[in-house]
């Protein structure tokens, strides 16, 4: 989602596809606050069932993501 105090043009975010997370951007040109821009996939993929440690990945990825308005 944009963040609340941002819109405008931004840099598309990009992320090399490994240790299960995966992203999806839906290539929209402007951000928009809490506009949908595109999605992430945390996949579990040695069928662990560690549910605690799929949350903290996935935390840890929401706190590192950052909005840079484009030039």
């Amino acid at each position: 989602m944009g963040p609340k105090d941002f819109a405008g043009r931004y840099k598309p975010i990009t992320l090399e596809q490994k240790d299960g997370v995966y992203l999806k951007m839906y290539h929209k040109d402007d951000a928009k606050p809490q506009r949908k821009l595109g999605h992430f996939n945390v996949v579990d993929e040695q069928d662990t069932r560690d549910m605690e440690s799929l949350m903290k990945k996935t935390m840890k990825l929401k706190d590192s993501i950052r909005f840079i308005q484009q030039d």
